[in-house]
């Protein structure tokens, strides 16, 4: 990540977030980031974990739950829950993903090896494609190529003008 950051294409992706923040005149969700990255969250990770809940609250629904009979529901996140962890993640460290994988044993850890923070997530179509597929499924129907954004256009022009000085 380290090197990353200091890439002019980083520094250009976080100046590009600021800036249309700026220009819809809401800073929020930028701030949010950063404020999520340092901040208690309302919840522990340990109450993703699907478990059943039975409901007590009066005698009767006691006297129920001691013979097998009270009503009971799973709690937790029952959607699969997958987690990408950068072996080389400054932010987060990679121990985080043991501790997860023991607290929550049903979800998919991805341990991206070379990879920081976010190097995977934001310079990698080819990733992108994996996150997605592994999330939702192989694409059905026809693929349509978008064109070049201009950040695409103006690394690829800045990469072969380095490679022809060579």
């Amino acid at each position: 990540d380290e090197i990353l950051v200091e890439e002019p294409e980083f520094e250009e992706f976080w100046q590009r977030d600021l800036e249309e923040s700026v220009r819809q005149g809401n800073l929020r969700p930028c701030l949010e980031e950063a404020v999520l990255q340092v901040s208690k969250w309302d919840f522990d990770i340990e109450e993703l974990h699907v478990h059943k809940k039975c409901r007590t609250g009066s005698l009767l629904l006691w006297l129920k739950s001691m013979y097998g009979q009270a009503e009971c529901e799973l709690a937790g996140y029952l959607g699969r829950i997958h987690i990408w962890q950068g072996l080389d993640d400054r932010v987060v460290p990679p121990s985080m993903t043991e501790y997860i994988e023991r607290v929550l044993p049903e979800a998919v850890i991805h341990k991206l090896p070379n990879e920081g923070h976010f190097s995977y997530f934001f310079f990698c179509d080819e990733c992108h494609r994996k996150i997605f597929a592994t999330l939702f499924g192989t694409p059905q129907g026809p693929f349509e190529q978008q064109e070049e954004t201009a950040l695409e256009k103006n690394t690829e022009d800045a990469l072969q003008v380095s490679v022809s000085d060579k």
